[in-house]
C-alpha cells in the first residue's frame, strides 16, 4: 500500500484463502489501515503483499497470532471461572467449604451418586495412602459407600491405617 509500511499479515481463515494485512501510514504513525485481499496469484493486492512479505511468513504470522488469541482467551475463561466460583484454585475460598460441606451433608438424589462417584474416584487415584493400601476389606466397603460421609469415614480408616504401618 503505497505511503504505508507493512506491519503484518496473517491468514483469516482456515481455507487460508483470506489475508488481512495492516500498514502504518508512513505520515502519520498513529493510522493503521486494514486491507482485506483473497490469496490469489492473479490478485494485485496480493501481489503487491508480497513485495513486502513472503508466504512463509503470513503463515508463520498466522499459526503466531492464533497462538497468542488462544492463550488470551483461555486466560480470560479461566480469570471469568474463577471470579464466578465454578473453580477453585487452591486458594482459600469460603464458597469451596462450602459445597464440600453441602457435599458431605445432603442427600440430592441422582447428582449426588455421580458426585459420590466422582469423589470415590479421586480418592482411589490420587491418595496415595487409599491407592496403595493392602486392606482390601477397607478398600471394598469405601467402593461401595452409599453417601459421602460413610466414603469418608472409610477413606479416613484406611490412611489412617497406612500412618501407623
Amino acid at each position: 500500500m503505497q505511503g504505508h509500511t507493512l506491519l503484518n499479515a496473517r491468514f483469516l481463515n482456515s481455507d487460508r484463502t483470506t489475508i488481512l494485512a495492516e500498514w502504518k501510514d508512513d505520515s502519520d504513525e498513529t493510522i493503521i489501515r486494514n486491507q482485506y485481499m483473497e490469496a490469489k496469484d492473479n490478485n494485485v493486492q496480493y501481489k503487491e503483499l508480497l513485495n513486502h512479505t513472503t508466504i512463509d511468513d503470513i503463515y508463520e504470522y498466522t499459526v503466531n497470532y492464533e497462538r497468542e488469541y488462544r492463550k488470551g482467551y483461555e486466560k480470560f475463561v479461566l480469570d471469568l471461572a474463577q471470579q464466578e466460583g465454578l473453580i477453585y484454585n487452591g486458594e482459600l475460598n469460603p464458597e469451596f467449604y462450602q459445597d464440600m460441606a453441602n457435599f458431605l451433608f445432603s442427600d440430592k438424589g441422582e447428582e449426588e451418586k455421580e458426585r459420590l462417584f466422582l469423589f470415590k474416584l479421586k480418592l482411589f487415584e490420587n491418595i496415595e495412602t487409599i491407592k496403595n493400601s493392602k486392606n482390601s476389606e477397607l478398600k471394598k466397603r469405601l467402593r461401595k459407600s452409599m453417601n459421602a460421609i460413610e466414603a469418608m469415614k472409610y477413606a479416613i480408616q484406611i490412611h489412617e491405617e497406612s500412618k501407623q504401618q
